[in-house]
């Protein structure tokens, strides 16, 4: 960052010309209506939040317990929509978990669902490849930084499928089974 002096700023007045009551007042109003469009913005930005769990609350709880008190797994409304409740399974391991869920799915053979990250990302199935170059980086008294991760749509899917055989995944998992309410419209 360069430093101005004195001349700088001169030359910069004189290049935009006299600052006058009038150029105050038409910032003035720019800044209050950039203010207002701010306000505008965090106000639908609420909106729109407070509508997204209006829609969870209907298509997660409202809905499938509805079908569920009458006996219904599927429903097709007049328009010709047809109304099902999936299950939809969403897991989240914690941070504090990690290392646990990581070593649990090394430990039951399914150590490929982890991209491991040693400043080059190592794809599924390459887990030991990542830890070999860990260990002759170390060898070479090098610093390094290593990651290790399971994408959420590769651990959704995971849970989905051990869902789906009957297989609990340990609490660690953060294992959350939702029924969600999918409407199909009628192409026309």
């Amino acid at each position: 960052m360069t430093s101005l002096d004195i001349k700088d700023l001169e030359k910069d007045q004189a290049f935009l010309g006299p600052v006058d009551d009038t150029s105050l007042k038409a910032l003035s109003e720019k800044c209050s209506k950039l203010e207002a469009v701010q306000i505008e913005i965090d106000q639908l930005e609420q909106t729109i939040k407070s509508k997204k769990e209006q829609e969870r609350k209907i298509s997660e709880e409202e809905i499938p317990s509805f079908l569920q008190e009458k006996g219904l797994t599927s429903l097709t409304l007049n328009n010709g929509t047809v109304v099902n409740v999936v299950e939809d399974i969403k897991p989240y391991i914690k941070v504090e978990n990690r290392e646990y869920c990581h070593k649990w799915l090394r430990d039951n053979h399914f150590g490929d669902l982890i991209k491991n990250d040693v400043s080059v990302s190592f794809g599924r199935g390459e887990d030991n490849d990542a830890t070999k170059l860990v260990e002759h980086i170390e060898s070479l008294g090098l610093v390094h930084k290593q990651k290790e991760s399971v994408h959420y749509q590769t651990l959704k899917a995971f849970a989905t499928e051990q869902h789906n055989k009957g297989v609990s995944l340990p609490d660690e998992f953060g294992v959350h089974v939702a029924n969600k309410t999918k409407l199909v419209r009628k192409r026309k």
